[in-house]
């Protein structure tokens, strides 16, 4: 027996106070029932719609217009486009009378004059059109009305069901509905009978479906003005993919069994696909050709030893499939036992998703950006998602991240990217991101840290100047957190002149608040000659070290070698004078000619690893050579990673020659793209006059506003735009050598007596007197960068041949470094080394 809801389907709700009645066709169905021989479910909304009645108006006509307007009228709106009743009753013996007019242009579909309660019209309605009834009473005085309206509304029907899907993993899937019914008609979908936020029109779109949609199951529930209906549920089929495969043809030729057209035998050397380092992959070797020849080959590795147990015959193309190994060499070898043929050998293999950089830890102040990447290989269309703290980040699909203005609220953050290929996903390590507070600075003490260790000479490898009993001389200087990193040419450290010395030859580690040694960071043997340059990696995590011996990287606690990195000046060794860091790559400038066995002249970049970047390699040529000179003797990288700025005694490079006074006097330094490594157009120099020496640009910083450059030959400190506008300049009495951003302050060293503007060479201060004529030697100045004044704010006394060459400011003190004798208005005795702390 066949049990028929009919309430399920055939009830309506009206906008106001709604009657509704139901046609049930029961003589129909009992007619159907007997004719079915099978057991079906009837839906009585396909053979039934739903009469539907409407109050549309209710008042009070009076014929005489006593007590009551003699005339109403009430709009209103079609149920449906077709037929309609419209109904008025009255309760009284009044001549009644009423009319159906459009509103829009006022035309009268209809006049009813009736003296019989209620009178009715029954005629066409548009849906599209408003109408409005008018009523009035002719005769019989007061009469209270109700006006109402009443239609045959067709049912809530689906007229296509969403239907099962089979996608492939990473696909988009849709599902789409069709339906209609009385009114505007809305939709909810849902997934596994749970609703989907926002899925509220007739179409679901799933972006990027993975494995883990399979079989999930989906219905939209739909409604009109009347009732509302649940669609057939649509299954979801995810499938894995085509695997993907990465190929290389490894050669064509012909072969010939008689050896008349064509050599009998070839070879061909071939690596393995995009393998990283010590692992393996399976690989498959197909070889193909055009005729009935019988072709044979064999596989061998780079030791002749063959891998394939037979020979590989009997069938075109022939197939050999084995595990390869990364960083190894091998070979094909193949020949004719019959016949001439064409042939074609190719490689494949699927290549797992390997991380050859992973994204490392950084340190950065507030309001920096923080830029993490990776380097992924593997088969395949590589896809990336970026997380913070496990949740994904809307929009970061690259292989690289940048946090742009970073806050404190994200310090500590832990940041990792997915790869996938369609197939495989792999997740990479956890990069944390720590943010420092901004660096904000006092008045520093005049006087020199009395307590505060110091260098041990003789320094006879920087200078023609120096001798075997010159002083130490600190050539760098590298704050991380409270140890302080002290590189140059010395033997030693000790508490003060003639006292016992500790042995720390080119590299030392003090406690930068207490100045006194540390023993935990223990300088491995590599630092064996002169340190030129120092830099803390973005991490925090490693110290870079750069010298007469190459580049090396240390564990910034312990001291301990984690990498080191070839520099070579033809068969000598290569010296590098500086290192810039970015929070992906090293770039380093100084005077070599190869770099990890590969040509580089005087510039390179390199992976935070020490891997050469093969992209990168501009040509930085000509420039002289001494113990304190080389070609690149400066390099900075602007805060957004995009300018590299050079500076040193080259001329030109990649035949771009650097700039000239109007002396015809050289302006050794230029600006490069980081992205391709070419010469940029700014230019930037000092104001010189008739000044005829060559410039050299000994140190370069740079800030997101401005540029800032110690030159000597002529010694300016200038002060610049990004596009090179000069800003600002001072003039020293030697080279200005060393600079330091530390906040809103840049800290110069140079070696002359002062600095001055250049209408005012001597500034007063310096002048102790005038006959004789007696300057106080300020070495050390800073100057504020907050004010495009550029003013300086302090200076502090210094004597030595070649004064301040690196500077390590903090909150706590400041350090410098040098061929410095005496540090300090209280005329400390010192060697290479001194400390001024910060005033309470």
């Amino acid at each position: 027996m066949i049990t028929i809801d009919e309430n399920k389907y055939l009830k309506n709700t009206s906008h106001y106070e709604t009657v509704t009645t139901v046609r049930k066709f029961r003589s129909l169905f009992v007619i159907f029932i007997f004719l079915t021989l099978n057991l079906v479910t009837i839906s009585p909304s396909a053979y039934a719609q739903a009469v539907t009645t409407v109050k549309i108006g209710s008042g009070t006509v009076d014929s005489t217009r006593e007590q009551a307007p003699r005339w109403r009228r009430t709009n209103f709106d079609p149920l449906t486009s077709g037929i309609h009743t419209v109904s008025v009753d009255w309760d009284s013996n009044a001549d009644f009378r009423f009319s159906i007019n459009e509103v829009s242009t006022g035309a009268r579909v209809a006049t009813i004059d009736s003296d019989t309660s209620p009178a009715q019209w029954t005629g066409t309605l548009d849906n599209a059109e408003d109408y409005f009834v008018g009523i009035w009473s002719a005769a019989g005085g007061v009469a209270n009305y109700t006006a109402t309206i009443e239609a045959e509304t067709p049912p809530l029907t689906i007229i296509s069901q969403p239907v099962d899907l089979n996608v492939t993993d990473g696909d988009e899937a849709t599902f789409t509905t069709l339906a209609s019914g009385t009114g505007e008609l809305s939709y909810q979908w849902f997934v596994n009978d749970t609703a989907i936020v926002g899925a509220i029109t007739n179409t679901l779109s799933l972006a990027a479906v993975s494995l883990i949609d399979n079989n999930n199951v989906y219905r939209v529930d739909i409604a009109d003005s009347n009732s509302n209906l649940s669609s057939e549920n649509a299954t979801l089929a995810v499938s894995l993919g085509a695997t993907p495969v990465t190929s290389r043809t490894l050669g064509q030729g012909t072969v010939d069994y008689e050896a008349v057209v064509a050599p009998r035998f070839a070879r061909f050397n071939f690596d393995p696909l995009n393998l990283n380092p010590q692992t393996t992959a399976l690989h498959i070797v197909t070889l193909s050709w055009d005729s009935d020849a019988d072709v044979r080959f064999n596989v061998f590795d780079n030791n002749g030893t063959r891998l394939n147990s037979s020979v590989v015959r009997g069938s075109n193309p022939g197939v050999w499939t084995g595990e390869l190994l990364a960083n190894q060499r091998y070979s094909i070898r193949l020949w004719s036992t019959s016949g001439i043929a064409n042939f074609s050998a190719n490689l494949e293999a699927i290549i797992p998703i390997n991380f050859d950089s992973q994204p490392s830890d950084l340190i950065v102040t507030e309001g920096d950006n923080a830029n993490f990447s990776v380097v992924a290989t593997g088969s395949g269309n590589l896809t990336y998602q970026w997380f913070a703290n496990g949740n994904p980040i809307f929009g970061e699909n690259g292989n690289s991240l940048t946090v742009f203005t970073s806050s404190l609220a994200e310090d500590g953050t832990n940041y990792t990217v997915e790869v996938s290929n369609g197939i495989d996903t792999v997740i990479s390590d956890a990069a944390t991101l720590t943010v420092n507070e901004p660096v904000v600075l006092g008045l520093f003490s005049q006087e020199a840290d009395s307590s505060a260790w110091i260098l041990d000479g003789p320094a006879p490898t920087l200078d023609f100047f120096a001798t075997e009993e010159s002083d130490a001389w600190g050539q760098e200087l590298l704050r991380v957190g409270d140890l302080l990193l002290v590189g140059g040419d010395f033997d030693g450290i000790r508490p003060g002149r003639g006292a016992v010395v500790t042995a720390r030859p080119f590299l030392a580690a003090l406690n930068a608040v207490t100045g006194q040694p540390v023993t935990t960071f223990q300088v491995p043997i590599q630092v064996n000659s002169v340190v030129r340059a120092l830099a803390r990696s973005p991490s925090g995590q490693q110290v870079y070290v750069g010298g007469d011996f190459g580049l090396l990287a240390l564990d910034a606690t312990t001291g301990e070698l984690d990498f080191a990195v070839s520099v070579t000046e033809g068969e000598q060794a290569g010296r590098v004078f500086d290192i810039a860091v970015t929070q992906t790559q090293i770039y380093i400038g100084g005077d070599f000619s190869s770099v990890n066995d590969k040509f580089r002249a005087n510039i390179a970049r390199l992976s935070l690893e020490g891997e050469l970047d093969p992209s990168w390699s501009p040509n930085v040529t000509s420039g002289f050579e001494s113990g304190r000179a080389a070609p690149v003797q400066s390099i900075t990288v602007s805060p957004a990673a995009d300018t590299v700025y050079v500076g040193g005694t080259f001329n030109q490079i990649d035949n771009t020659p650097v700039g000239t006074t109007v002396h015809g006097a050289e302006i050794s330094m230029l600006t490069l793209n980081a992205s391709d490594g070419a010469v940029r157009p700014e230019r930037f120099g000092p104001f010189v006059g008739n000044n005829m020496r060559d410039l050299i640009a000994h140190d370069i910083a740079v800030t997101e506003f401005y540029v800032i450059i110690a030159w000597g030959g002529p010694n300016f400190l200038t002060f610049h735009s990004l596009d090179g506008t000069r800003l600002q300049q001072y003039r020293g009495t030697g080279d200005v050598q060393a600079l330091q951003i530390v906040g809103d302050h840049v800290f110069v060293g140079h070696h002359g007596e002062f600095f001055g503007f250049l209408p005012n060479t001597i500034p007063p201060e310096a002048v102790v007197s005038l006959d004789p004529e007696i300057f106080l030697q300020f070495r050390l100045h800073s100057f504020r960068i907050d004010d495009p004044a550029f003013l300086p704010e302090q200076a502090w006394e210094t004597t030595g041949r070649f004064g301040v060459w690196g500077i390590a400011a903090a909150e706590d003190s400041i350090w410098i470094a040098g061929q410095i004798s005496r540090a300090g208005s209280n005329d400390r005795t010192v060697d290479g080394l001194a400390r001024f702390p910060a005033l309470d």
